[in-house]
């Protein structure tokens, strides 16, 4: 095993520090920077903070400027914004000025939509600004506000576009008042077709303006209230339908809302949508899953409105997966195929698991390499792009075309730190006989002329005065929107750098992490080598220990989840305690936040024995780690053992019903491939298809539980 090279005991060392807490995360940087002198602070302080601890040195202001924005900070804390108010004028730094204006634009819920207007061009640029727009509109919509001419209203929405129903409907009203009917009207039925409005701006416009909508128009919006579940604002409008559109909503309500059976609605209307969706979910409740699935398959047109598109998928996708359980192969392909979705995530799920059932179980390679196609047309990160490039490789071999099969394969190849990148690169090997190698590119090189056009930036020093505040998350607010107007790799590398320097693991991975899902490269600070874990036959491999604690904290010793799981390793005490007492090593429950390399300890053991558990399956107890063991148990009993080749490992992961768990195990399998590559000189042998079958026992010894 290779050393880890100095940044990666760097970010070791950044490790311990941010487990100490604000204080003592200052101090260490203080201390490494020589502002101050003697040792580090070795104590951690409790979690949870009420607030952060102060800083005991500034680099970005001068101490007095330093000293009267943190005491502005503290008034935000308490809701003083008269306070913060105040304290504007009497700091100089333009930037720290700003920073207090963001603070109050962004939080103050008492601010008046001028001020917010004036602060929306003040800030252009800086986070949250679609939330203070939104604010805005509200504001305008507000009865209770003070009196804002029309004309004011309308310029204000020349330069910044309604984003809300609220917005639009505020924009109609003052266009109509200003006698530019033509404008007013587009806006009205902007925010009339599937927008959500305030139930008095919304009999505002049927008091006032409902002739200048269409029956179309109020179609539409009973269409989306419903689906919406905004059964009062429905009511409201259900008047202004057509006979026949008034009783189709009237049933829709009635299913809803118990008062109607799905056995007494009418048979002209029982292919409507709305309708048999709502059957499908009575049926769902009554444990009729089959009756859901037959409800669903019915559905012969997709909802006009894109909410209730997304509605009709969330349970299609359920059953889908309640299919697969049932090896009903047919009906899942039907529930996936064909759903018309907006959203680019959704979208790509749905067709992935149209191809993949159409490929894997109903002998249909041509139809899935098309669904697969459609996925590498309207995604982009490296994780979802290897995804269907991999599964059109796979529907090209299964066609006999292996030309076809091994150009897709090396599509996918070239996102090497993918699940299905890794996965492609293996099939490329079976091919072409080449090795499948994973490789590690070094970081960038940063040049002074790099630091200088970073440390320039506004955002980078509003930042950094986040972060000798201790201001944790509103630190983490900034640096994920300025990873978001980032380009170049060199200034990727400063931001984690940034990050990691006041101990904030969390985003300093995940703007690594940003940088490869936007294929720009700092792959070393996106995979590093956090902690040394422990080697011995008590522990997984270090590799392992290394991509579960990526994946479950992204290395931020301090995490504690909603399940009270702990620190680095996600440990509940009480398997910490049982694991420390097998280890014969001592327990004190402070330590599972305050020393990473100790939770890494038990952490590792405690997975070793989860993997034993399992006879040696990495996947099945992945699963078990992120859904239970019990779980982990009942899927191989529902589809398959696949430690006993009863299914192919890849199909048994992609057949774990949680969308989560999926994801947590491929992210896993993948990280250690990588982390085998960085614990290795940055490269290592490809063995993907070996991590997925480990755990194979004699038929024999199988057990359904």
């Amino acid at each position: 095993m290779n050393l880890p090279s100095g940044a990666d005991l760097t970010f070791a060392a950044d490790l311990k520090r941010a487990a100490l807490g604000a204080k003592g995360r200052m101090l260490m940087l203080a201390a490494t920077t020589g502002l101050i002198a003697g040792p580090a602070l070795a104590q951690s302080v409790p979690v949870p903070r009420p607030k952060p601890e102060p800083a005991p040195f500034t680099q970005t202001l001068p101490p007095q400027e330093f000293n009267r924005l943190e005491a502005a900070f503290e008034a935000s804390r308490d809701g003083d914004w008269g306070a913060v108010r105040a304290a504007i004028p009497s700091i100089n730094d333009p930037v720290a000025r700003k920073l207090l204006l963001w603070r109050i634009a962004t939080s103050d819920e008492q601010t008046s939509f001028r001020d917010l207007a004036n602060h929306i061009e003040q800030l252009d640029g800086w986070p949250n600004t679609n939330a203070m727009k939104r604010d805005a509109e509200y504001a305008l919509s507000d009865k209770n506000s003070a009196y804002i001419p029309p004309s004011e209203i309308a310029a204000y929405f020349s330069e910044n576009p309604p984003i809300t129903g609220e917005g639009h409907a505020i924009y109609a009203f003052a266009l109509f008042d200003l006698n530019l009917p033509d404008d007013a009207e587009l806006e009205l039925k902007k925010a009339w077709r599937g927008q959500t409005l305030k139930l008095e701006t919304q009999r505002r416009i049927l008091n006032e303006h409902a002739q200048r909508l269409s029956a179309d128009d109020h179609w539409s919006r009973v269409d989306f209230l419903l689906w919406a579940d905004q059964r009062t604002a429905a009511r409201d409008v259900i008047p202004y339908l057509s006979a026949e559109k008034k009783a189709v909503a009237q049933a829709r309500l009635g299913l809803t809302e118990g008062t109607l059976s799905a056995a007494n609605v009418p048979s002209s209307m029982a292919g409507d949508p709305g309708i048999l969706h709502q059957r499908a979910r009575a049926a769902r409740r009554r444990g009729d899953d089959s009756g859901a699935i037959a409800n669903l398959r019915a559905i012969t047109e997709n909802p006009s409105v894109e909410t209730g598109r997304g509605e009709l998928w969330n349970m299609r996708h359920l059953m889908a997966r309640e299919a697969l359980e049932l090896k009903d192969y047919r009906a899942a392909y039907d529930l996936t195929k064909a759903t018309d979705l907006e959203d680019a995530g959704d979208r790509s799920e749905a067709e992935f698991l149209a191809g993949w059932v159409a490929l894997r179980f109903l002998d249909m390679p041509e139809a899935a390499g098309e669904h697969f196609k459609i996925i590498t047309e309207i995604v982009s990160t490296p994780v979802s792009l290897s995804r269907g490039q991999y599964w059109q490789g796979r529907a090209a071999q299964a066609a006999g075309d292996t030309e076809a099969a091994q150009t897709y394969y090396t599509q996918a190849a070239e996102h090497i730190t993918t699940y299905y990148g890794l996965l492609a690169a293996e099939r490329l090997e079976s091919l072409t006989g080449e090795p499948a190698m994973i490789v590690i590119p070094a970081d960038p090189e940063i040049t002074q002329a790099d630091i200088d056009a970073f440390e320039s930036r506004e955002l980078v020093q509003a930042a950094r005065m986040l972060g000798e505040l201790g201001e944790d998350w509103w630190f983490t607010v900034f640096a994920y929107h300025i990873e978001d107007t980032m380009q170049d790799a060199a200034q990727f590398a400063l931001l984690s750098d940034m990050a990691k320097d006041y101990g904030m693991m969390r985003p300093a991975l995940r703007v690594a992490k940003s940088a490869r899902n936007r294929h720009i490269p700092v792959m070393e600070r996106a995979y590093p080598l956090a902690f040394t874990p422990p080697e011995g036959p008590q522990y997984v491999e270090p590799a392992l220990a290394l991509a579960i604690s990526r994946q479950e904290t992204e290395f931020d010793p301090r995490a504690v989840s909603h399940a009270n799981a702990h620190g680095l390793m996600q440990l509940l005490p009480t398997t910490a305690q049982s694991t420390a007492r097998s280890l014969g090593r001592p327990y004190r429950y402070s330590w599972l936040l305050d020393d990473p390399d100790y939770n890494a300890e038990l952490g590792s053991s405690h997975l070793k024995q989860l993997v034993g558990d399992f006879n040696g399956s990495y996947i099945v107890s992945m699963a078990g780690y992120n859904a239970g063991a019990s779980r982990g148990r009942r899927w191989i009993a529902t589809y398959g053992d696949p430690r006993a080749g009863a299914i192919d490992p890849v199909d048994w992961v992609e057949l774990v019903p949680f969308g989560e768990t999926r994801n947590y195990i491929q992210r896993v399998i993948e990280n250690l491939q990588v982390y085998r590559a960085r614990q290795n000189g940055n490269t290592a042998p490809v063995t993907i298809t070996e991590d997925l079958n480990k755990g194979s026992i004699p038929k024999a010894s199988l057990s359904p539980t």
